[in-house]
């Protein structure tokens, strides 16, 4: 009834923003989307998940791995630190699955894209890697420059022929 794609994003949700493109009308698929941007409401997000299940027959939801609740701590921390002494996270599919089989019955399946994430260059477009270069280029560029604050950004010129240029 439920399924949970689990991907890459701490502190922001441009990941999991990306799967909620897969939606183009009312009701599309992904139904849920999980920022780490936005506070976690567990009660609010049950009765999304069971309006769904009611309405469509089933539920998908995109969770980024970063989703806290209003306190600010991470649903899915593993009680670990890295080398840098930032929180490990990891499992908050799990979490959010057992959450949705102890609240509401529902059978569920979750997805971990992590590596799966990291690892796909090999079906990256010509385009992807050039622009990809670039921004990373463009923001070392500012950090050795003592610029911070700012995001590179990708500025579409035109279609057609597709021309872009950086910007912040």
């Amino acid at each position: 009834k439920v399924f949970i794609l689990e991907v890459m994003g701490r502190h922001a949700g441009w990941t999991a923003a990306a799967g909620g493109l897969a939606a183009e009308q009312d009701g599309d698929d992904p139904h849920i989307v999980l920022f780490p941007e936005v506070d976690f409401d567990q009660a609010a997000f049950l009765a999304r998940v069971d309006e769904c299940v009611k309405t469509h027959g089933y539920c998908t939801i995109v969770a980024s791995e970063g989703v806290r609740n209003a306190d600010g701590q991470f649903l899915a921390d593993t009680g670990n630190t890295d080398a840098f002494d930032h929180k490990q996270l990891g499992g908050v599919a799990q979490v959010l699955a057992e959450m949705i089989k102890g609240e509401l019955g529902y059978k569920y399946h979750y997805a971990i894209a992590d590596y799966l994430m990291r690892a796909a260059r090999h079906i990256a477009s010509a385009t992807d890697l050039e622009q990809s270069y670039a921004v990373g280029r463009a923001a070392v560029e500012y950090a050795v420059a003592g610029k911070s604050g700012v995001m590179v950004t990708i500025e579409r010129e035109s279609d057609e022929p597709y021309r872009w240029s950086l910007g912040e």
